[in-house]
């Protein structure tokens, strides 16, 4: 009852719906019931596909297993593993790690030890053009920061010379 006197019934829900009287598609007369039923069909028919390809896969993976523990016994019973003597090891050809244009350069490429930190101006300056021109030739990074050009900045007890010098305070430290 409110203030004035007027009184109000219970709000009552309505009953829910019938599903199968709600039309969801207009243009099929596809109702929810239908839609769900569809649906779930689809669900069920990718689930059966999907757990088939992992069985396959499966099934793959236990006869590629098997092979593997085949090719190692068989590998045991012919000596085991071997061990790589270091001077065969300097033999072998590894494959390039950046790109094809190193894979083209011949493994006799001109090597130049970049200037150190003892060396005279004219003759880093000689040696840097050096290099600039062996780095042209053979298409290899400009960047300052390339394996190339750290290489060529290292000196022969390790240590590496910076790219430019440190900036000093003004102090001068």
């Amino acid at each position: 009852v409110w203030d004035d006197g007027e009184k109000f019934e219970d709000f009552k829900p309505p009953s829910p719906p019938d599903l199968k009287s709600i039309v969801v598609n207009p243009a099929t007369g596809e109702t929810l019931a239908q839609r769900e039923e569809r649906l779930n069909n689809a669900a069920r028919t990718q689930m059966q596909t999907l757990q088939t390809k992992l069985q396959q896969s499966e099934d793959e993976r236990k006869r590629c297993w098997k092979k593997l523990i085949k090719l190692k016994a068989d590998m045991e019973a012919q000596g085991g593993r071997r061990r790589i003597d270091p001077a065969q090891l300097s033999l072998i050809q590894l494959p390039p790690l950046r790109s094809s244009q190193a894979a083209a350069m011949p493994s006799e490429a001109p090597a130049t030890n970049g200037p150190t930190f003892n060396q005279t101006s004219a003759e880093s300056a000689a040696n840097s053009a050096a290099t600039a021109a062996t780095r042209y030739h053979y298409g290899l990074s400009e960047s300052k920061y390339s394996a190339a050009r750290v290489r060529e900045r290292k000196s022969r007890d390790g240590t590496v010379k910076p790219v430019s010098m440190p900036k000093k305070d003004k102090d001068g430290l």
